[in-house]
């Protein structure tokens, strides 16, 4: 019957600090805060970058832009390229006429020679 009283008995409770239980509640407490500074320079580098993205979001509509007057250009000046052959044939179309006009008015005053000598020779 001792051993049965023995048995219930509570223990004693010690006060007695563990070192091993500082150490790795300590070693907790260390672990946690350096993921939450992790954590702050993560967040804080993510807003950064969503910064830049837009910042970039925005240049790229702007030479999306550019690049449209720069289309229109190239549209503009095949254009005016054509026009330019255009108006080149037609000043060498023109060319041949005032040289057909030059070689009929030769053949004109030559027929008119002949007929003046004709009048003359007449009278």
């Amino acid at each position: 019957m001792a051993e049965e009283k023995d048995m219930l008995k509570a223990p004693k409770v010690r006060n007695e600090v563990n070192v091993n239980t500082l150490v790795n509640v300590l070693g907790f407490l260390i672990v946690i805060a350096g993921m939450g500074a992790s954590w702050g320079q993560l967040t804080g580098r993510l807003d950064e970058h969503d910064r830049v993205v837009t910042r970039h979001g925005a240049q790229i509509e702007n030479l999306r832009g550019e690049i449209g007057k720069i289309d229109n250009l190239t549209y503009r000046v095949t254009i005016v390229e054509q026009s330019q052959s255009d108006l080149a044939r037609s000043v060498m179309e023109l060319k041949d006429l005032v040289n057909g006009q030059g070689t009929d008015l030769r053949v004109i005053r030559e027929v008119l020679d002949r007929v003046e000598n004709k009048l003359d020779e007449r009278r």
